[in-house]
């Protein structure tokens, strides 16, 4: 099997796993991302357009996914009162909460994958990735 068949085929799987744990939380993998965002940001509320930047998405769709998560009473947002042109978001209790609980699910996760290797290979393998994300990334930006 070829390196771009195995990666897709191990893309599917992760996606299916990763889906299938966020529903029991009742987010989207895409909601999921954002939480651990604003979990590694907790001490601070995010500007939704630091989060549109990061994600890399418009702004129409960050602000729905803020939307349906301010919803869920997982996420609270507010206009900077400095600047009422800025709208930050930060974590509930409860997003907190559900957050918390999605990155340990993401981590035991991470866990199985890597069950049966070494922390060696699995350190090697985390290395070899970054690189070729970095690859193509590069390759794919010198086209545009």
């Amino acid at each position: 099997m070829d390196l771009g068949l195995k990666l897709k085929r191990i893309h599917d799987v992760m996606e299916k796993n990763a889906n299938r744990e966020v529903e029991r939380l009742d987010v989207t993998f895409a909601q999921h991302h954002v939480l651990m965002y604003l979990l590694h940001h907790k001490d601070e509320a995010v500007s939704l357009k630091e989060l549109e930047k990061h994600f890399g998405v418009a702004q129409s769709t960050m602000a729905g996914i803020i939307s349906r998560l301010e919803d869920k009473n997982l996420v609270y947002s507010f206009r900077e009162p400095s600047d009422k042109r800025i709208k930050k978001a930060a974590l509930t209790e409860k997003g907190m909460e559900v957050s918390e609980k999605s990155r340990k699910n993401m981590k035991a996760g991470v866990k199985v994958m890597t069950s049966r290797m070494t922390s060696e290979e699995a350190g090697e393998l985390n290395r070899l990735l970054d690189i070729l994300y970095e690859t193509i990334r590069d390759d794919q930006n010198k086209e545009v």
